[in-house]
């Protein structure tokens, strides 16, 4: 272990610097991937029971309490329903045009840094394959300019060719399979928001198309 360290090391000293930037995307994949577990865990929600709530309050005319509901619950979907429900109170009844409004405005939210988790898990193997190529290129250069061949002297510039190589290939394996799981939950999540704008939208029309009572009242 401590001779896989050291030559670790030595490595990263003989890459001319690409060890250091394949480590410095390493790190960002790590930070961003906690980031992004950290936000779909603490925004996710219950939607069954959410709609279940949601839909009996809207058909009873319970506006005020939506909003309360949708301020008590994390997520896309709890805002997206408070933003829509508010903006229908105001006046506006154009609830699709309300929909789709919060819903591009919530989408980037829910992609926010995978684009930069595309690009590392694109560079990474990029930045192991040149430190390889940097150290081979070392290597024959240390060979031409002895006689006779001493492993000894080509085989630190050999260590670079492969120990840029493995984490290159190792952090783009893993920040590409978080970015296609994160992707997995977007598309989920943009599902689920199509589902209760349909649903909320439907309610909201019945609450404006409801007939009014008839005034039984007679003049006396």
């Amino acid at each position: 272990m401590n001779e896989f360290i050291k030559m670790f090391l030595d490595a990263t000293q003989k890459s001319s610097g690409v060890m250091w930037a394949i480590l410095a995307l390493g790190f960002i994949s790590l930070v961003l991937i906690l980031e992004r577990c950290y936000h779909y865990y603490r925004t996710k929600i219950n939607i069954k029971d959410f709609m279940e709530g949601i839909n009996t309050k809207v058909k009873n005319g319970n506006y005020a309490e939506v909003v309360s509901i949708c301020d008590n619950e994390p997520g896309p979907i709890p805002r997206m329903t408070r933003d829509a429900v508010t903006k229908f109170l105001e006046g506006n009844t154009d609830i699709e045009k309300i929909f789709r409004e919060v819903g591009l405005r919530e989408i980037p939210k829910l992609e926010k840094n995978l684009n930069i988790l595309a690009t590392i898990a694109q560079i990474a193997p990029y930045l192991g394959l040149l430190g390889t190529l940097i150290g081979l290129s070392k290597c024959f250069s240390a060979i031409g300019d002895e006689t006779f061949i001493n492993l000894k002297n080509i085989a630190p510039f050999v260590s670079v060719a492969i120990y840029t190589t493995i984490p290159g290939l190792i952090i783009s394996i893993i920040t590409y399979l978080f970015y296609n799981f994160f992707v997995t939950i977007v598309q989920d999540s943009l599902k689920e928001m199509e589902k209760v704008a349909l649903e909320i939208s439907y309610h909201l029309k019945k609450s404006i198309q409801k007939p009014t009572e008839p005034d039984n009242t007679k003049n006396v």
